[in-house]
């Protein structure tokens, strides 16, 4: 778990966009395929809660 919690973790947008579904909201339909990607991005991924969760279990080891 240290090797990942110092490793580089890839660009949240990149992520994004490798999900085929995106569509959360109501009337996310009608937004272009960046906005979603960005909208998806601040609800679903926690890049930084992540590392900080990745370094205190690799700490407890």
């Amino acid at each position: 778990m240290l090797t990942l919690a110092q490793a580089q973790f890839p660009n949240e947008i990149m992520l994004a966009e490798s999900v085929l579904e995106k569509q959360i909201e109501k009337f996310d339909e009608f937004l272009p395929d960046d906005v979603l990607s960005i909208g998806y991005v601040t609800k679903i991924f926690d890049t930084i809660g992540t590392k900080k969760w990745l370094s205190l279990e690799a700490d407890e080891k």
